[in-house]
């Protein structure tokens, strides 16, 4: 039915240096790891335009440059969890963070100021991944400890028109994040499987140019063609890429 695979041999680019693996316990690696001591855990990989390599490290609440000779800088170093990362077009940071929410991060001092921190007077429970859309939009998932035991997780969208909207409120736990061609898809790690909404990018007349929704609020969308479902069953999705030309990679 389908041509075998094409086989990529990957190899490695670049490894953490010595000088930022120091062992030590965390209140993150306590709760995630039975208590284990950590040298890091790099997440939330983001290219600027000049080719650099930004990463997240959770629990020490760090984020890395990776420069195209596979050198390594510590951008910053602050009092939280790191866990998505992505590039504005204009040059500045936006990271997930599990504990504080919403940041934004200047690369040139690693000064870090809060963006979003709560919905409507409640707190987040531990946002995860985020994507920009075509019209500027942020959108990022908000996971915490959802699962299929509480599957309240939720996807937001923000802008600065708009403000912040709350898309979807019952996913067991949504990881990863993208929006390809109008369709918002989400990695629902607790079902093991893909979400997608319809999200109409731009409303045009009456004066809300730009505006951004989704046209089934809190339904998810049939993925694929035929309007079937897209209900991979793995170990569990965890990261989604947009390829272009509709094509979805999943980790």
């Amino acid at each position: 039915m389908y041509p075998p695979p094409e086989i990529i041999a990957a190899r490695p680019f670049a490894s953490l240096p010595e000088r930022f693996k120091g062992r030590r316990d965390s209140s993150w690696g306590r709760i995630n790891f039975a208590a284990h001591a950590l040298t890091s855990f790099l997440e939330g990989p983001s290219f600027d335009r000049s080719g650099n390599l930004y990463v997240v490290d959770i629990p020490f609440g760090r984020i890395f440059r990776i420069r195209p000779d596979a050198a390594w800088d510590l951008v910053a170093e602050y009092d939280g969890w790191p866990n998505g990362l992505k590039v504005h077009p204009d040059g500045y940071l936006v990271v997930a963070d599990y504990r504080r929410g919403i940041l934004r991060v200047d690369p040139a001092t690693g000064a870090a100021e809060t963006m979003l921190d709560s919905y409507r007077c409640e707190g987040f429970k531990g946002c995860n991944d985020l994507y920009f859309g075509p019209d500027g939009a942020l959108y990022f998932t908000d996971q915490g400890q959802t699962g299929l035991q509480d599957p309240t997780g939720r996807v937001y969208r923000w802008s600065e028109t708009r403000g912040l909207d709350c898309l979807i409120g019952t996913i067991p736990s949504p990881n990863g994040l993208v929006l390809n061609r109008g369709l918002a898809s989400a990695a629902d790690a607790g079902r093991r499987r893909v979400e997608g909404w319809s999200v109409r990018a731009t409303i045009r007349g009456r004066g809300r140019a730009g505006r951004s929704r989704p046209r089934h609020r809190g339904r998810p969308m049939r993925l694929s063609r035929g309007h079937r479902r897209l209900a991979l069953r793995w170990a569990g999705p965890t990261d989604t890429l947009g390829r272009g030309a509709g094509r979805l990679t999943l980790d």
